[in-house]
């Protein structure tokens, strides 16, 4: 597999490219979650209570509920996803990982943590969180590369 330890890579599919406006932008607004009755199952690592680590766990299931990004340490899992649901035409940002701590932003990797979903396992899923109001800046981004 073409894995990369010095950059990140993001895969977006066009119309969320254009939506953003090329910019990186979370769906959700914060980096903590508290589990829902009947939402999870015992033994999935949840917590009780407000914390990152479910944060993390329910981000592999809907990033929508959290303020994190997902990347992955494969351009090829990129260009996937930047492509999933037949799209024709997505678009990659390589993130260079050295610029995220000037910019306050922190990585969380499920696998290393042992809170990666059996789905998720070969995605080598870096997620980012900006502890600085969500921004993620354009100077971590060393290029955008459009995919086919």
């Amino acid at each position: 597999m073409d894995i990369e330890n010095n950059f990140l890579f993001r895969g977006v599919n066009e119309e969320m490219f254009a939506k953003n406006k090329k910019k990186l932008i979370p769906k959700g607004h914060k980096f903590t979650y508290t589990p829902q009755f009947g939402t999870i199952r015992f033994g999935e690592g949840y917590q009780f209570g407000e914390t990152t680590t479910n944060a993390i766990l329910v981000h592999q299931i809907d990033s929508s509920l959290t303020s994190g990004i997902s990347t992955t340490l494969s351009f090829e899992k990129a260009k996937y996803y930047a492509l999933y649901n037949n799209y024709k035409k997505g678009y990659i940002y390589k993130i260079n990982r050295s610029k995220l701590k000037k910019f306050d932003i922190a990585e969380y990797t499920p696998d290393t943590l042992g809170l990666v979903s059996p789905n998720n396992r070969k995605d080598l899923e870096v997620i980012l969180v900006s502890k600085s109001n969500n921004l993620f800046p354009d100077e971590i981004i060393d290029e955008i590369i459009e995919v086919e």
